[in-house]
């Protein structure tokens, strides 16, 4: 029997927020598949080493935490917050631990890479990998290898809306940014992003593998973005062809001839 079957109303409630998006904000990012999190129960201590539940998971791909002992819970999309709220219900439901003496913490050991899709009025369409650790090729040697116990922390600004627009080049001057959609699960959210151009507060989601985002065009040019900006591109490039002076080809072989 599933987990969702056996805490019913609880852990169903809680899929449905990660659909809707639910409050996502800079201090709650939402867990993805890869994503490594640590569980600490004090009570372990007690208990023969085989059989403690605490230590370092990570999310599958199918975005499940397995824990032992109980069925797999399906976190991608949920927060931590929720999810150790639910843990501490399947353990207590389970007879592992009495509820007055349970304490129960989970913490972000480390980011995973994110693949997003981004289609639309951006300069780079397509498939986005975000959060990749430097020096490494897609953070391989460090999200296969050892427990990274020195790398820690709860914040990746690289998942965040904003973040992943810039490395898509950014949007164009003809994109809709008030009407930005992000797709996840079937459900669609729509963010207006004009804040970022006006000082205004932005609702900056934070994104999991497998989103889906859709700049719509508003189909003419806005002057207010031809500028740099967290969702414009930061540089432009401008190709210029001078016909009434000497080429650097031209003025190199001049050069070359004058030295012979």
């Amino acid at each position: 029997m599933k987990l969702v079957e056996r805490f019913g109303t609880s852990v169903c409630a809680l899929m449905a927020a990660a659909l809707t998006f639910g409050t996502a904000s800079a201090e709650a990012l939402p867990l993805s598949p890869g994503d490594r999190i640590r569980l600490t129960i004090a009570e372990d201590t007690d208990l023969p080493v085989t059989d403690r539940f605490s230590g370092i998971y990570e999310v599958n791909l199918d975005g499940s935490l397995q824990i032992p002992f109980i069925d797999p819970l399906y976190v991608a999309g949920f927060e931590l917050e929720d999810i150790e709220q639910t843990l501490r219900q399947a353990l207590i439901l389970g007879e592992f631990f009495h509820g007055d003496r349970l304490q129960l913490g989970l913490g972000v050991v480390q980011w995973a890479p994110i693949q997003v899709s981004v289609v639309g009025d951006a300069y780079f369409p397509g498939q986005v990998l975000v959060n990749t650790p430097p020096d490494t090729e897609f953070g391989e040697q460090l999200f296969r290898g050892e427990e990274p116990y020195a790398l820690t922390g709860d914040y990746a600004p690289a998942r965040y809306l904003t973040a992943v627009l810039q490395q898509a080049g950014g949007i164009k001057p003809t994109a809709d940014v008030e009407n930005v959609r992000i797709i996840r699960g079937g459900i669609v959210q729509i963010i207006d992003l004009s804040g970022v151009l006006t000082g205004e507060l932005v609702d900056d989601i934070p994104l999991i593998s497998g989103d889906q985002v859709v700049i719509p065009s508003s189909g003419t040019l806005q002057a207010q973005l031809m500028r740099p900006s967290q969702i414009t591109p930061s540089t432009v490039k401008l190709f210029v062809a001078n016909q009434t002076a000497p080429s650097n080809v031209d003025r190199l072989d001049q050069e070359v001839a004058e030295f012979e």
